[in-house]
């Protein structure tokens, strides 16, 4: 929870990726990813920052492999 302050956190402390846990909405509860996605909605969208949606700690090892090919 709290993760349109997180955002503005992250954003404020110059983050560049924020990984975001992402589940399915369920009986109509806001998600963690649509609170983060308001919250860079509001920044502006700034280029200097990715909102990550991930399932698991696998997925966002993965993205951080891809940045550089694995490298």
């Amino acid at each position: 929870g709290g993760m349109y302050s997180k955002v503005f956190t992250a954003y404020n402390n110059s983050v560049d990726i924020f990984f975001v846990p992402y589940m399915e909405d369920v009986e109509g509860y806001t998600t963690n990813y649509e609170d983060a996605m308001r919250a860079y909605d509001v920044l502006g969208r700034p280029e200097s920052m990715k909102i990550v949606p991930v399932k698991t700690f696998h997925d966002a090892i993965k993205y951080l492999e891809s940045l550089n090919n694995g490298v």
